[in-house]
């Protein structure tokens, strides 16, 4: 049987970087575990930036 709060606990040690086992008390203490993760934001949707890349008013 898998432990629900165990998994959400060691999600949330990875994301902030814990270090040491002694984390998982921790966060299960203060119910961090319960908590969502930030999610991260999604990059820009935008194409390479050199002098290679054709503009939209190249044509051939």
């Amino acid at each position: 049987m898998r432990n629900e709060r165990l998994d959400a606990t060691c999600r949330r040690a990875l994301y902030v970087g814990a270090r040491s086992c002694r984390s998982v008390p921790t966060i299960l203490k203060h119910n961090l575990d319960t908590q969502p993760l930030p999610q991260p934001e999604a990059p820009a949707a935008t194409g390479p930036v050199h002098e290679n890349v054709r503009g939209a008013d190249y044509r051939h």
